[in-house]
């Protein structure tokens, strides 16, 4: 049983493959090709794409060929954030209520003189969504001149696709979490830039066109009942990081009583669960959420986390039992 779908998408082998087939890295400007690109940027309602690279030192240069001071939400994808925070860029913050953008946090960056926005759409580890549609607004009333930059990955991974509809706009997507292989993404924008550091592969927007046409459909299932269940079984010692009604889509952050979560997926793993903490979590570091950290949480506080994502639940009251019953015996034994 996979309960870390957001963290942890399964590879699409067939759309991986696209980028292997050429015999050499470049084609012959004289053989006629289908605009992949084109077909690509259309199903967000962008005129035009570019490819990324979605590690630290890819959107770096993203962010510093935009020249302007950056604001940054810390719900981000944490390569996202640390390209930002390494352009000394202004954190936005979440708030603990509810996991959405604090807007007093996004005016603070405002009065400080940023111009660029970069936000996800659905906040990482927590599962919070942000009204992006909101924060445009606000930032078309307070600002002269903007750039928003929406991480909208999470989202279409979930199968959720808007459209860019303002030239003041860039969507950001993953390859990643459609199945692509590590450290691939691409932009959207109604503007025509040229990047001139962006060396492009034709393959890539096949690849991706493949990936979303193949992704993977998630079949809804009640985090409501899910969580119902869970406090049926533990009380008040199960408690939620996102309320309910903000939580994205097959999501929950849930936050176990006084416990190490890594120990509670170790029990999971051997019973063949398998989950995530967050990030850290996923890329092998002990370390726990930094979105949790950032907010404000302690560490202690932050090892609750079971940041669960499934593409679909059979049953919804077995896997909820089988998590407690871990639970329950981690904390009898006092490990």
């Amino acid at each position: 049983m996979r309960l870390e779908f957001l963290h942890n998408y399964p590879i699409n082998h067939e759309a991986n493959s696209l980028l292997m087939q050429e015999d050499f890295p470049n084609r012959s400007i004289f053989i006629q090709k289908k605009d992949y690109k084109e077909e690509l940027a259309q199903k967000f309602g962008a005129k035009f794409a570019f490819p990324i690279g979605f590690d630290v030192f890819g959107l770096l240069g993203f962010f510093c060929f935009l020249g302007k001071k950056i604001a940054y939400g810390i719900g981000n994808h944490q390569q996202i954030f640390l390209a930002a925070k390494n352009k000394n860029g202004k954190k936005i913050a979440l708030k603990k209520d509810t996991g959405e953008i604090d807007f007093e946090s996004l005016e603070e960056a405002i009065r400080e003189g940023c111009e660029v926005f970069v936000l996800p759409s659905i906040n990482q580890d927590i599962f919070s969504r942000n009204d992006c549609k909101k924060v445009l607004l606000f930032l078309q009333e307070k600002c002269k001149d903007f750039i928003l930059v929406i991480d909208v990955t999470l989202s279409v991974s979930l199968g959720e696709f808007d459209r860019v509809d303002d030239d003041r706009v860039f969507y950001l997507l993953q390859g990643e979490n459609l199945g692509l292989l590590r450290n691939f993404g691409i932009v959207f924008t109604q503007r025509d830039i040229e990047i001139p550091f962006v060396l492009q592969n034709e393959r890539i927007y096949e690849a991706f066109l493949l990936a979303l046409e193949k992704r993977i459909k998630i079949k809804p299932w009640s985090k409501k009942e899910f969580f119902a269940i869970c406090r049926e079984n533990l009380g008040d010692k199960v408690g939620l990081f996102t309320p309910l009604e903000n939580s994205a889509t097959n999501t929950l952050a849930l936050r176990f009583d006084k416990i190490k979560a890594r120990v509670l997926l170790q029990d999971l793993f051997i019973q063949n669960i398998y989950g995530a903490n967050g990030q850290e979590c996923l890329f092998g570091l002990f370390r726990p959420s930094f979105v949790l950290q950032e907010m404000g949480y302690l560490q202690d506080e932050s090892r609750e986390l079971l940041a669960l994502s499934a593409a679909e639940i059979l049953d919804i009251r077995e896997v909820a039992n089988r998590i407690c019953e871990s639970y329950l015996q981690i904390t009898t034994l006092g490990i």
